[in-house]
């Protein structure tokens, strides 16, 4: 007569799960990350539902060019409540609406504005940037000047929601 092994039960600890599925969660937790080792996973940006940056970028550019009406091209393109920062040498932040028409309207009474225009827009995923170009005369010294800089739009929701000037040094 042949002798079979007689199997050992099973011991069932509370709450551990059998090895076979311990070793599963690993594999899917690796399967999860596209990044190099010690690099945070990729993952997928986006500015939500609304207008994409492309059709706010090219419908900012047309507006500026045709010489629309700062508040007009606000009333359109940007969101209730923004924010709009001046760039190096300024160094400051004007937070929403009422502060940004204070800010331009100070800005219009010191300058003479003889022609404008922007090109672009240069488009990202959560934004577009445009190149700007002003010839304007400064009130108080007289000084007429070329001024260009690169100002940056970051959209969420459809809607410009702040702007970023950069000023060419």
């Amino acid at each position: 007569m042949a002798k079979t092994a007689a199997k050992k039960p099973v011991k069932k600890s509370a709450g551990k799960k059998p090895a076979n599925k311990k070793a599963a969660k690993p594999a899917k937790k690796a399967a999860k990350k596209s990044a190099p080792k010690g690099l945070s996973p990729v993952r997928s940006i986006g500015t939500g539902k609304g207008a994409t940056v492309l059709d706010l970028g090219k419908d900012f550019v047309q507006m500026f060019n045709a010489g629309t009406a700062d508040h007009k091209i606000w009333d359109a393109l940007f969101a209730k409540n923004w924010t709009s920062i001046e760039g190096f040498g300024v160094g400051m932040l004007f937070d929403g609406r009422k502060a940004v028409e204070a800010k331009c309207a100070e800005w219009v009474a010191t300058h003479e504005i003889h022609g404008a225009s922007c090109e672009g827009p240069f488009c990202g995923s959560t934004g577009f940037a445009v190149k700007m170009n002003m010839d304007v005369t400064d009130k108080n010294s007289g000084q007429r000047m070329v001024m260009q800089e690169i100002a940056f739009y970051t959209v969420q929701g459809g809607k410009i929601i702040q702007e970023e000037f950069c000023y060419g040094m």
